[in-house]
């Protein structure tokens, strides 16, 4: 048993690490939303594993050590093909939105990730049906194998690239292998063990890189950089964190100025281009110490606030290649700290182009450090006079449904309350049209102010555009009138324009970069005046402040405008649509259907072998196992977005999370058994109240993290990261351990009765937990991470009803 046990816990293991691998890898060569949906529906392999079973399973235990070592090998050497021939398929997701052809090929995609999915779910599955009567051990070792499998992903990843691990996963389905008919004794099965083991350190080395390489999409900017000649690339670097590329080419130099001003006469000095999973990410700017070379900043509207400010302390948050810093540097400012999230770039900077950015990272007045923007201002009781919220930082999590908090109501609270006085915080951003995230920031800004007590926030706000960034200045004191002349001059001399201003005339806004009328102005007006919230309900786009509990600054989606975009796709209108959620909608009812048809399919098929005395009932089963597969993924996502905050990046965040829930849910199905024994101690007889036992221990410990997490965020948050990652672990542990508890004790139920139910049982599962890590997301983007708790509590009660009347004739 534990030697089967072993090779269960190898092959989740593996198949956890190949998921969260393809999440990297095809962030590389998509856009991220894209990945996630790619790989969420490639999922529905396991689903498929337990309708094939329930379908074949008397042949498939008959011969089982065989079977059971033939998936494994195929799982193994599944892994790195099926990402090979992903990336061969032809396909230009830019132009999904107006070619729907574009979504043959997409299937094809999802179609050839999920091959190894389904065989890794047809082990599991096999084994949690040929030892039926021990399902809580080997759900354990399930469940142990893919925590230790999500920790050891992130850990390898901060040594080798991810396509690496590819090659690693052709052994390990050998190695199951192997293990698995070796203890068969000697004979046929020894030799093929034998040879299996001999096979493991060879195979990996067979795949050719260039096969399991990533390559970005042709549309992605590294791609677009990389097909001049003369480009090339000077360094890169991989971590859990993605893949920096930094990029020169002397025939074409590159030119990052953003929003740079149209009168400007200035140029900057030789830049390198650095990019992040394949987009572009910002510049490592040369500097040779000469402070007259960096003028070329004065021509962007990010300058504002140092004409405002003299020898000011500076606070730069996401300080990337450092051009925040020169900005600084340039306008004399007396100490600059500067937070980067990801240790790379800050290696980059300060080692392989140490001499090329003049060292700025290691001047006297200038302090760098590595780790979450929200982390160091709960740490840091420091307060200065400016506060720069970068433009990388704004949009280092780009995506309308992943989590970021360095824009949220709570973040700029954090923000303003480490200012001094007189102090400003001062935010860059893209332009868009319509205008949606300055609008939205404005706002968020305008409700921090009115949460602190400040009845005119209007004259606390200052907020300028030009024809490719807007700047916002906030303060928790009024601007004076000098001030105020210094911002209109600053425009006035650059030819930006104004969007609001304390004292702004409506024939003010809109003169140099004219648009055809002057939205930003005018929704500037309507936010700052009393119809705020009517215009809050008419506008096209969602532009309320998020929070950390929705903490997504990028979505903007409206159905109700989904039409009028629909209606200018020929006019160049869908450019507007904000294809995430539509996306995510769609995946969700292919996943449904899909579900459906993998759920039904084995039902006509079991019920034609049913003898007339079945005990099982197929309606309660069905809703039994579908609400705990959803309930478990909806409480992993949701925990696992909400600790991005605490312990500071997506990384740390699914290394303690993830880990966690399976580790701690495996321990619980090992203990399960014991768990029904109190029970039925209790009883005297075989007890139907266990499982809704352990979801009364969900319920209770969920509701508890969702009163007292944010409380304790608070006042934690500021703890070395060492002590975060523990009291994270602790947190989420008795979590995990009842959550664990109710699956093998569902299959325990079965066991006695009904065999051939055990691997539909498990199919459902898989099914669940695909629909649901797609509405968990459209959930957290609607009603925020609490709603998405809140459901999968309901998920529990309902799978706590439905296993009273899994039989007919209830234990007890």
């Amino acid at each position: 048993m534990r030697r089967w046990g072993l090779c269960v816990s190898l092959l989740s293991g593996a198949a956890l690490a190949y998921e969260l691998l393809l999440l990297r890898l095809f962030s590389i060569v998509y856009p991220y939303h894209l990945a996630f949906l790619i790989i969420s529906l490639a999922l529905l392999g396991i689903g498929a594993s337990g309708t094939f079973l329930a379908l074949t399973r008397r042949w498939l235990i008959r011969h089982f050590p065989w079977t059971f070592s033939a998936f494994a090998v195929a799982f193994g050497l599944g892994v790195a093909a099926s990402f090979a021939v992903a990336q061969k398929i032809p396909f230009r997701p830019k132009e999904l939105p107006w070619n729907l052809a574009q979504a043959f090929p997409l299937m094809g995609i999802y179609l050839t990730l999920a091959v190894p999915f389904f065989l890794a779910g047809t082990v599991v599955g096999l084994a949690l049906t040929r030892f039926a009567g021990e399902s809580h051990r080997i759900y354990r070792f399930d469940l142990l194998g893919a925590g230790m499998g999500a920790l050891g992903t992130i850990l390898f990843l901060e040594i080798l690239p991810p396509y690496e691990g590819l090659r690693l996963h052709s052994g390990i389905g050998l190695l199951v292998a192997g293990i698995g008919l070796w203890a068969l004794g000697p004979g046929k099965a020894r030799i093929v063990a034998l040879l299996a083991f001999m096979l493991v350190p060879v195979v990996p080395m067979l795949w050719p890189k260039q096969w399991i390489e990533p390559r970005p999409s042709q549309f992605k900017a590294l791609s677009l950089v990389l097909r001049h000649p003369d480009a090339r690339i000077l360094a890169e670097r991989w971590s859990p964190m993605g893949w920096l590329v930094v990029v020169d080419n002397p025939s074409a130099p590159l030119r990052y100025v953003p929003g740079m001003s149209l009168t400007c006469t200035e140029e900057p000095p030789r830049q390198l281009g650095v990019y992040l999973d394949g987009e572009r990410l910002g510049p490592i700017t040369r500097f040779q110490g000469r402070l007259e070379e960096l003028s070329f900043l004065d021509c962007q509207t990010a300058s504002l606030p140092y004409h405002l400010l003299e020898q000011p302390e500076v606070l730069v948050l996401g300080s990337g290649g450092g051009m925040e810093v020169l900005r600084a540097l340039y306008y004399g400012a007396r100490r600059i700290d500067a937070v980067e999230e990801d240790p790379q770039m800050v290696k980059l900077v300060q080692g392989a182009f140490v001499d090329f950015s003049g060292r700025i990272y290691a001047m006297d007045n200038v302090k760098v450090y590595t780790g979450g923007m929200r982390v160091f201002l709960s740490r840091s009781l420091r307060r200065y006079d400016l506060i720069q919220i970068s433009l990388e930082a704004s949009y280092r999590s780009a995506g309308a449904f992943q989590a970021s908090y360095h824009l949220t109501l709570e973040a700029l609270q954090d923000a303003l309350s480490h200012l001094r006085n007189r102090g400003i915080l001062a935010i860059t951003q893209w332009a868009q049209l319509p205008p949606r995230q300055s609008l939205r920031l404005l706002l968020t800004a305008v409700t921090a102010l009115e949460r602190q007590g400040i009845d005119r926030p209007a004259e606390h706000v200052a907020l300028i555009r030009s024809w490719r960034t807007t700047t916002l200045l906030v303060r928790r004191e009024p601007f004076r009138s000098h001030e105020v002349q210094k911002i209109r001059d600053f425009c006035t001399h650059r030819a930006f324009d104004l969007v609001h201003l304390s004292g702004m005339r409506a024939e003010e806004a809109n003169r140099h970069n004219r648009l055809r009328n002057p939205s930003y102005f005018l929704g500037a007006q309507a936010l700052l005046g009393e119809d705020r919230e009517e215009f809050l309900q008419r506008y096209k786009f969602q532009i309320r402040p998020v929070t950390d509990q929705r903490p997504f600054f990028l979505h903007f989606f409206r159905w109700r405008t989904l039409p009028e975009i629909l209606s200018l796709k020929g006019r160049g209108g869908m450019s507007l649509l904000e294809w995430t959620y539509p996306l995510l909608g769609a995946a969700l009812i292919v996943a449904m259907a899909s579900g459906a048809v993998l759920i039904l399919l084995p039902l006509a098929f079991i019920r034609r072998r049913e003898r007339a005395d079945n005990v099982v009932r197929s309606g309660a089963l069905v809703v039994f196992f579908l609400s705990l597969g959803v309930g478990f993924l909806f409480l992993e996502m949701a925990f696992f977005q909400r600790f991005i905050l605490y312990l500071g990046h997506p990384v740390l965040s699914a290394s303690v999370v993830i880990s966690t829930f399976l580790i701690f849910a495996g321990a619980g199905s090992g203990w399960s058994r014991r768990w029904r024994a109190l029970f039925e101690k209790r009883a005297r007889s075989r007890s139907p109240m266990d499982i809704p036992a352990a979801a009364l221990g969900i319920l209770i410990w969920a509701i508890l993290l969702l009163v007292g997490l944010p409380h304790f965020f608070r006042w934690t948050l500021g703890f070395p990261l060492f002590l975060r990652m523990g009291m994270g672990v602790l947190l989420i542990a008795p979590l995990g351990f009842f959550m664990g508890m109710p699956f093998p004790l569902g299959l325990e139920r079965l066991a006695p009765v009904s065999v051939k139910h055990i691997p539909w049982a498990w199919g459902i599962n898989g099914c669940a937990s695909v629909v649901a890590t797609i509405l968990a997301s459209l959930l957290a983007l609607q009603v925020g991470f609490q709603g998405v708790i809140l459901s999968a509590m309901a998920m529990y009660g309902m799978a706590a009803g439905a296993s009273l009347f899994l039989t007919k004739n209830p234990p007890g």
